[in-house]
This record gives C-alpha cells, structure tokens and sequence, in this order.
C-alpha cells in the first residue's frame, strides 16, 4: 500500500511503518525523523536499512496523518526522496520514546550512497568564531556537508562502515552525535581537534613544518611555491595563478603543455571579476555541489587576464572556476586575506592519471616527482579518489551542461522507466501499443575508452560512477576496475549481464569479456547490430519506419551496443523517453556498424534500436588514429576530398605541410587507400578545419581543436561573411549524406582573400549548424518525427549548440538536450543500460509461455 495516509480517527494508538527510499542515508534524515516524530508526540523507532529508510511510529490516528504529511512535504537539505510507502503494524504497548536504533546488517540489497558536499554556512561560522572549539578546525563537518562517498567502506552508512571508524569521538562529540536538537546528531564524520584527524604542513620528505600549518601553507603559496593540498576526493596542486613562472613550472611538472587548468577563487564576487555567470551557473557555483564552471571570460578584462593569467587557460575564451568547498581551502584564502589572487586548483597527478589520495603516495607520486615543494595533508583515509564535477555554463537560454559528473553529483541514480519523470519508479514500460516489464536483471555498464564512466543497474534505475579518465593509461584502466569492483560490492549488485561498447578494441570492451568468461555469462561470437542498414532505397521517397530486429540475448548475456546510439539512448534515459525521436549525434569518433568510424550521424532512435538515416561524408584519414592528434591528417583529408588528388601540391597544403616528403607520403596513402581510416567524425572535421586557420596543428589534449575553433569564433566579434558556402546534401545508398567540401573550399577562399580567421571560424560554425539543420528537415519531412536530440561531445561547443538548436525551434521542432550527463563519453555508460535494459524487457516479452 501506498499513497498520503487517510487513517479514520480512533481514540486508541495506532501504529504505522513508513520506507522511504531514495538519497536518504548520510545527510541527517535519521534526527529530522526524530525530530518529526518529538513534534507530533509520537512513539516508535527510525533506522537505515540496506534499501534505505524505515520508520516505525506510534499514536493518535490524527497525529500519524499530520507526520505523513509533514514527512512528505519536507525534508533535510541533503535528502533526494524516490518514493514513501507505509503499512499499519501492530501497536506496542506501554512504548515510551522515539529512538534512533542501529542500522540493520541485511546487506541484501544497499540503498543510494550519497555524495560529497561542500562546507555549510552554520560549519562556516563555527570555523570562523574563536569562541568555538572547532575554531580553525580543517576538517570540521556535520550533517548537512562534508565527505560522504569518499569516506563510505559499506552500507548501511554508519560511522564503523567509514574512513572514520579509527577515531573514537570524545565526550563532547559523542554527546552532540547522542542530541537530537544539534547539527551533529549521528553525523557519522563528525570530529573535533580533540578527537578527529588532523591536518599538517609537510616538506617533501614527510616532515612536519613548525607553526600554524594555514598561515605557513598561504605564504608558501604568496611565495610562488607549488603546494599539495588534500582535499575529499584527493590531492590538489595549488599556486597561484598571476605568477607565471610559477604556472610553467606547474605545467612542466605535470607534463600538461596547453591544457587549461582550473581556478578557485575566494568568493562570488571574485568570479564575477573573470567571467560572466548566468543565474543558474551563480546558483551552482555557491550551491553544496561546488562544481567547476566554465564560463566566458569577461571581454573588458581581456587584457589583463592575458598579464596576469598567463599560461592558465591559453587558446580559450573560457575560465573554469570554482569556489572553496572544504574547510581547508577557506582558511588558506582566510590567510591570503582581502587581495588574495585566484589559486590554480589542479589535480595532483600527472597528466591523464588518476588522482593521488593517500599520504604515502603524495609523498613517492607528488613530492618525490617534483610536483610540489609542500604538502598540507590530513590522516583521515580516502576511501576512493573522485574528482571536481565541471559545468559548463551556456548561458541564459541553454542552461548548464555537465562536461563531468564527479565530487557532488557521483554517484547518482536515474531512472530508467520512459515516461516516468527522475525519482519516479516505474512498474511497466512500452513498446509500441505493448506492455513490457520495465525493470531487467541487475546489469553491469562500461562505458566507453575516453572520459570513462562506468554504471550498475538495479531495480530499474542505473548507478553512475564518478569520471574514471581515459583507459588508455594503464593506470586509469586500474582505476578503472576498481571502480567497477567498488561500485558492486557498494550497491551490492550481482550483474546477470553486461553491457559494453561495440568496439572490438577498447579497453572497456575486452574486460567486458574477461568478465563475462569469469562469471559464467553467455558470450555471442558476432554481437548484435540493430541498425545495420537494409538495402539502399530512395531517402527522397516517404518510408516506414518501423523497429529494427532486436538481437537475440538473454539474462546471463554479454550486450554489445553501438556507441551513437548509447549516446542517444542516454539522452532519452535522461528526458524519461522511449522514443523514436532523430538524434543528431556529433562526436570525434565510435565503432561503425559497417566496421568504419562514426561521429557524424543523423539517427532514427529508439532505446531498444536504431537507424543510420544520415551522416557527415567520410573522410579518408592517412595514418588511422593517428590523425586524432595530429590535426594536420585531418586537413589534408579534407583538401583532398574537397580538390581531388592534387590536393597535395595546392599551396594550402604545401603551407600546412612545408615538408614535401611529408606530405607526398600522406598524399600517397590518401590516392591508395593506404593506411587509411574511414570516419564521419564531426571532430575529425573540426580538427581539419583548425588545422587550415592555423589555429591547432596538434591536438595536445582530446578536442583541442574544437576548443580553440569555438574561441576563435568568439573572437569575431559577430561579424559575418556574405558568403554562404553551404554544405551540400543528397541521397547517398539510401542515407542523406551532409558534404562539406563547399566549406572547405571556402576557407580557402577566406585566408587567399585575407579574411580574419575568427570570421572564418564563426562562418564555419554556423554554416555546420545550417547544414544539419537541412538534412533534419528532410528526415523530418519522410518519418513526421518533430523531436530531435543533440548529443554527442562536439555539443559542448556552444555556438554550434544555440546556432542548431535555434534553427531546429524556429521550425516548431522540440529541442532535447542533455542536463543530467555529459554529452560526452561520460554519458555512454547510462546509454548502455537503457539499451540493455530495453532489448532485455523485450526479450522477456516476446518469450513464449509454456
């Protein structure tokens, strides 16, 4: 039974149990429900189960409805309640009191674990006020903030389960942790100086430094030294950002040549002096999550930041900031005092590694290598690294877009149920006028190979990780398979399958299958291809669009899953969709379904399948992979499809590639066919196009190219070319093919006649823009679909986003874009599951009965 509680009033007690799921454990719902149940002068008990929440309370029947309604309709800061049902239960007599008990052991199933937060305003205070005796405390926390998921060893949350077992609360602590009417009433990490972990100032060797360690550690950092800082997730790099020779010695340390590099800055007021905030990016920024915004920096001190910012975020019209969210980081900026300089706040590793989270390791992977000349430290254990969450903000009528989910929003649950709103649970699904159950077996998800995520499903909801980085480095794959471990045994899943991308070759795809083979799970030689194109036919003809034939799989099965289409799939998950919708998917690359790389791609999609209906004209790309990093490949691909073979010898080429040898190679390969790749990728493009104005000839970081492009765009300042140069569109083998040859030879044409690249750059955003907006309106015009998703990385770049999606609304089309997960790989794991998930539901549907 569920629903508000409509109990007839009788004079003699009555008794109710209430479970409440939902982000319920760790964020002080234990003592508002006791609190509640104090008010209405009830009876009974409240305590964490592994699922999540269940109340006993007992009383006046008028009294129980009065606590219903107050339960539903508040709850502590931190809390995200799923769903309250409630049953009655057998009164107790002579009960006296509400208790909080201990958790129950059953660990059967785990409820959501909740994430880490930033410091709140009352812990703000405290800190602040001498008279307090966590005064200057850096590690000082309660119930409504502090470190949740990255101090949690097991569920139910309770103190003995966590990083903090090893300290024994003193008497005042353990009293407030006993008082229901404080902030610290089962606040599972709560300490003091007397009791709790302590933070100090180290050299390079582990010795500790005399004096105060904040005040020694902010004039270390005033002094242009290099500090290691130890955060909730992990070690940070922290100098500041206005000493140059400071930065570079950072970015030489770190091998990080070009990459930007975030900044913290002391308050709102700070930010708003580097960049413009809309509302939403102001309300995060300030908010428990404490993300990093990527914002555009603001035009009138573009000088200056350029003076003073040197070597921070070169090649970009971003800033990426960010505000103090531990107690730590306010009282070095406390220390730095009212003119305190933004701090650069990286992670501390090298480029593309996982993060350092023990102190043993700050001292053999940080000091050791020369990435800090000091280290301030604390002795409370990181249970498991996670990194800062980045929003970018796209401004007033965009919104924020998560580039990366991690400290704050990981882990999180989505629902998986279409037409069902997040925090709703589902019962059924449908597939087309059928109904089918909406809830598979629990599932395991990995994701892609770059900006890794990984997901468990259960329930009909799917756990995200936290960003796990690119696999490609040994240690990123360890990590990476520790999240994996981590993240079953936390939620305690047992997968009865997995899915994984259709790549043969990436790292996420081979342990797929090495944990297929360990599990016992059925592993198909030739995983399924839904979209697999049927024969060519006439694209300019109406058609019928109906359901491509779900693969065969069962429970116990491994799910290959086509990498657009988990990206689209994602998108749909996200809006509580089950399609069909069109998804213009734009990335730099993905497994074919002809065994070509994608990236380019106009999809019919439904969450169970999909249909390739158009894509970007392939490139031939010498060298294969190669030509992801050097930028150069791409450009000369393009000139040679937009000239033909003599490209080589046009001068574009001969100034992009001065090396005649060089380049005569590249053009061989292109005429044979040589050690070539096949690839749509809307990157690739955007790569090339970088390449021809100069702007990017090495992609030093993943979409580099792009990054600058979109700056460069910026830079024109709103002026236009007359040209148009548009792309051209046509029936290729029964698929709409967008050919941007015309641009190619357009930006040729701009750089002889002396065009300003940032002109040029703008023209080729919104010239792509306009070529897509053609090829949805004559998909639009065969299938009658009016709902198009944008996802995929290259939608990160905001200029092409609001060029394409104001066309696409001008036209009376709906607009879905991302708002939970990265548009980007970090997404593709919730795509997995809800393609699974779906082809699962199926599967069971279609099984004949005995």
């Amino acid at each position: 039974m569920s629903g508000s509680l409509e109990a007839p009033v009788k004079a003699s007690p009555s008794r109710r149990c209430w479970h409440v799921l939902g982000q319920v454990q760790g964020v002080g719902y234990r003592p508002f429900v006791h609190r509640l149940a104090s008010r209405h002068h009830l009876t009974g008990l409240v305590r964490n189960t592994p699922a999540g929440l269940h109340i006993e309370a007992q009383g006046p029947p008028a009294q129980l409805l009065e606590f219903d309604r107050a339960l539903r309709q508040s709850h502590p800061p931190l809390a995200r309640v799923r769903e309250i049902t409630w049953a009655t239960a057998q009164a107790v007599p002579e009960e006296r009191g509400f208790t909080i008990m201990a958790s129950a052991l059953d660990q059967t199933a785990a409820g959501p674990v909740t994430a880490d937060v930033a410091i709140c305003p009352q812990c703000l205070r405290e800190l602040a006020d001498p008279a307090d005796r966590r005064y200057r405390y850096g590690l000082i926390n309660c119930t409504d903030c502090g470190p949740r998921y990255t101090i949690i060893r097991g569920v139910p949350y309770d103190r003995p389960r966590t990083t903090m077992a090893g300290f024994q609360m003193c008497r005042a602590c353990q009293e407030e942790y006993d008082r229901p009417d404080t902030r610290r009433f089962h606040a599972q990490p709560t300490a003091c100086p007397a009791c709790g972990p302590r933070v100090e100032l180290v050299d390079r060797t582990g010795t500790p430094l005399a004096g105060d360690p904040y005040v020694s550690a902010a004039r270390r950092i005033a002094q242009g030294q290099i500090l290691a800082l130890k955060g909730l997730g992990g070690f940070h790099l922290a100098v500041r950002a206005d000493d140059a020779a400071a930065v570079a010695r950072l970015r030489q340390a770190k091998q990080r040549d070009t990459k930007p590099l975030a900044l913290m800055v002391a308050n709102v007021a700070a930010a708003q002096c580097l960049v413009q905030l809309s509302a939403p990016a102001l309300e995060s920024l300030a908010s428990p999550v404490a993300p990093i915004i990527l914002a555009q920096r603001r035009p009138d001190i573009a000088e200056r930041r350029d003076r003073q910012f040197r070597g921070v975020a070169q090649g970009t019209h971003r800033l990426g900031v960010m505000l103090p969210y531990t107690p730590v980081h306010h009282l070095i900026f406390r220390e730095l005092g009212d003119a305190a300089p933004p701090l650069v706040m990286t992670s501390a590793n090298l480029s593309d590694e996982p993060l350092v989270t023990d102190n043993d390791q700050a001292l053999t992977r940080l000091a050791a290598a020369g990435l800090c000349d000091a280290i301030l430290w604390h002795n409370r254990p990181i249970a498991r690294p996670i990194d800062d969450s980045v929003l970018l903000d796209m401004g007033p009528h965009l919104g924020l877009l998560p580039v990366r989910r991690a400290r704050g929003l990981a882990p999180g649950e989505i629902e998986l149920a279409p037409g069902r709103s997040p925090g709703m649970a589902p019962a059924i699904g449908r597939v087309g006028d059928a109904e089918v159950p909406g809830t598979p077996g629990a599932g395991l998800c990995l994701g892609g190979e770059l900006k890794s995520t990984v997901a468990v499903v259960r329930d009909g909801r799917v756990v995200l990780s936290q960003h796990l980085g690119d696999l490609t480095h040994a240690r990123s794959f360890e990590a990476f398979v520790r999240a994996v471990e981590d993240l079953l045994e936390l939620y305690q899943v047992q997968p009865r399958w997995i899915a994984h991308d259709q790549s043969p070759v990436y790292a996420s795809t081979l342990y797929a299958r090495e944990l297929a083979r360990r599990w016992g799970l059925a592993i198909p030689g030739i995983t399924g291809t839904p979209g697999t194109p049927g024969p060519p036919g006439n694209p300019q003809a109406p058609r019928t669009l109906g359901i491509p034939r779900v693969p065969a799989t069962g429970a116990g099965a491994l799910l290959g899953v086509q990498h657009h289409h988990a990206h689209a799939a994602a998108l749909l998950a996200e809006h509580g969709r089950e399609g069909p919708i069109l998804a213009v998917v734009c990335d730099g690359t993905g497994f074919g379904a002809d065994g070509t790389s994608w990236g380019g791609e106009l999809l019919w999609v439904t969450r169970a399948a999909y249909r390739r209906l158009g894509h970007l004209r392939p490139l031939s790309l010498p060298g294969g992979d190669a030509a992801a990093r050097d930028t150069r490949r791409c450009a000369l691909a393009m000139l040679t499809q937009a000239l033909g073979p003599s490209a080589a010898d046009h001068p574009a080429a001969r100034h992009l590639v001065p090396d005649t040898t060089q380049r005569q190679v590249w053009g061989a390969m292109l005429a044979r066919g040589v050690q070539c790749i096949t690839s749509s990728g809307c990157g690739r493009q955007f790569d090339g196009a970088a390449a021809l104005l100069g702007l990017c000839l090495e992609n030093q970081f993943e979409a580099q190219a792009g990054l600058v492009m979109e700056a460069a765009a910026w830079e024109s300042n709103g002026e236009h070319l007359q040209d148009d140069w548009p792309a051209q569109i046509g029936p290729v083998n029964g698929r709409w093919q967008i050919d941007l040859s015309p641009l190619t030879r357009g930006l040729i044409t701009g750089l002889e006649r002396g065009v300003p690249v940032p002109v040029l750059a703008a023209h080729w955003h919104d010239q792509l823009a306009a070529a897509w907006a053609r090829a949805v309106e004559r998909v639009v015009g065969e299938t009658g679909l009016r709902t198009i998703g944008l996802t995929g990385g290259v939608f990160c770049n905001q200029r092409l986003t609001a060029q394409l999606a104001a066309i696409l609304e001008a036209r009376g089309l709906t607009v879905l874009r991302h708002h939970l997960v990265p548009p980007n790989d970090g997404g593709i794991a919730l795509g997995q599951a809800a393609v699974a998930a779906r082809r699962l539901a199926i599967q069971r549907f279609n099984k004949p009965t005995s």
